[in-house]
């Protein structure tokens, strides 16, 4: 099976030192998981998740980055990669 990962990257603000304020880290990642979950259900016509992550990789060096990885909760329905799309064609808004 094919990894399934996304990586977000987080800018902290020079006054900071490049360090990442902790509500702007949950709140990018409260962004992300909302959006994924919208993307779920509107592909699966659940509203139960068919998917969960896993992190894989979470790295302080500047800039700030922490790896996501989806896993499918049933390999015989995957809609990892319908879910995908219609977040990188801005169908399912996410405010990184």
């Amino acid at each position: 099976m094919q990894r399934k990962t996304v990586t977000i990257i987080f800018e902290g603000l020079p006054s900071e030192n490049g360090n990442v304020r902790l509500g702007d880290f949950v709140g990018r990642l409260s962004s992300f998981s909302a959006a994924i979950i919208r993307a779920d259900r509107l592909v699966s016509g659940s509203h139960n998740p068919t998917f969960y992550f896993r992190i894989v990789d979470l790295k302080h060096k500047s800039p700030a980055t922490i790896t996501i990885e989806a896993y499918a909760k049933d390999t015989n329905i995957d809609f990892r990669r319908e879910m995908g799309t219609l977040v990188q064609r801005g169908i399912i808004s996410c405010h990184l």
